[in-house]
């Protein structure tokens, strides 16, 4: 028994030693390899070194296991590309980390730095090619990719945002244009895309209202977004609280003329026209060249006549004989307000086409045919169709 023990003994002592004895990865010639091409037999050692007590936390290591995976990623030899099926993120991953390890003005440093940005390139270059060919999936990889060595880059959330619409998956365009509003890197256009999927594709009127608020806040001077905040909270019956809102500023700002435009578009949104006309004219009398709130007068006394002349027009023919010239005149009268508050928004506005061709209705609707003619002739110069020639 006592020799079996001895023999035993011996046995885990050459174990022992041999493990002792493991030998320490050669990285320098993983990158000579690489260097020769021999890539599978470079990665074995740089994969090795990474693991290994002795070369795991050296920078070297971390390089040349970069360049590795970045000719893996990049080599157009299939034998080679299947030596990984992630290549691009453990390259990313690699020098990444000899960036945390590194100062930066360390040579390491500095030449991770040059790779990462050829593997931005690379990738940005192919999420470009595809979201343009249409291959909206492979775009979002490729983007995803550009996150990974770029995690700022905003080009790469929001037109992911844009390809997964296109795919009609909004929980991650939702996720990735609020990445951006979160952080304080979307722009308008952003903000208002997070706000019209909240209300019109996801149908929560609270969402978008929150949304619009946090717009509101990065920017708080934007027309669009001013407006889409009062639509919401009317939406979401919050009416009193966008009125108490307005009031407030008003108190506070009293020559802000837009203040006082925003509270006539509560009550336009809310088919008030007359309170709403009376905040408007408030508007123009802070600043008289407005051209939304002359136009929205304008829009609602055209509204006004139009209600009116409905009257004539479901009359059965006997009230019609009796009543109708009389509406329709009555119907004319108000429409004639109008025409001053379109003229005039069309002087500080000439080339707005809703506002030539509102104005070409009126004077039809009054046989000022000259002026339809004038303003037909203004219409062609900016290559736009009469809604007259469209009826």
């Amino acid at each position: 028994m006592k020799k079996i023990r001895l023999i035993l003994f011996l046995l885990l002592t050459v174990s022992v030693a041999f493990a002792q004895k493991e030998k320490t990865p050669k990285i320098e010639k993983a990158k000579i390899l690489l260097d020769k091409g021999e890539v599978a037999e470079a990665q074995m050692i740089i994969d090795a070194a990474t693991t290994h007590e002795k070369t795991k936390d050296k920078v070297k290591t971390w390089y040349y296991r970069g360049l590795i995976y970045e000719a893996i990623y990049n080599s157009e030899d299939e034998a080679v590309k299947s030596l990984s099926d992630d290549a691009y993120s453990e390259a990313a991953t690699a020098f990444l980390k000899v960036k945390e390890m590194e100062p930066e003005t360390s040579t390491y440093y500095i030449f991770s730095d040059q790779r990462i940005v050829a593997l931005y390139g690379a990738a940005f270059n192919g999420a470009v090619e595809a979201y343009q060919s249409g291959d909206y999936e492979g775009s979002i990889a490729y983007f995803d990719m550009v996150k990974m060595v770029f995690p700022n880059d905003t080009t790469a959330w929001q037109y992911t945002g844009y390809a997964a619409q296109q795919l009609d998956d909004t929980e991650l365009a939702l996720e990735n244009f609020n990445y951006l509003a979160d952080n304080k890197m979307a722009d308008v256009n952003v903000h208002r895309n997070i706000i019209y999927v909240y209300r019109a594709v996801v149908h929560d009127t609270l969402a978008a209202l929150e949304a619009a608020k946090r717009a509101r806040a990065q920017f708080p001077e934007d027309h669009d977004l001013k407006q889409d905040e009062i639509t919401l909270l009317i939406m979401a019956n919050k009416t009193d609280e966008a009125k108490a809102s307005l009031s407030a500023a008003i108190e506070n700002d009293p020559d802000n003329y837009l203040l006082y435009y925003e509270m006539g578009y509560i009550y336009d949104a809310a088919e008030d026209y007359v309170s709403a006309s009376e905040w408007y004219e408030k508007c123009l009398e802070k600043n008289p060249e407005y051209f939304e709130a002359l136009y929205n007068l304008g829009v609602n006394k055209y509204n006004q006549g139009a209600e009116i002349l409905k009257e004539a027009q479901d009359m059965d023919l006997d009230t019609y004989k009796k009543e109708g010239k009389a509406v329709e005149a009555r119907a004319n009268e108000v429409f004639t307000t109008a025409v001053p508050y379109f003229e005039e928004a069309h002087e500080v506005n000439p080339e707005d086409i809703s506002t030539l061709q509102t104005l070409q209705t009126l004077y039809a609707l009054m046989k000022e045919y000259e002026k339809v003619n004038e303003v037909k002739e203004k219409l062609d110069a900016l290559g736009a169709t009469s809604e007259l020639e469209q009826q």
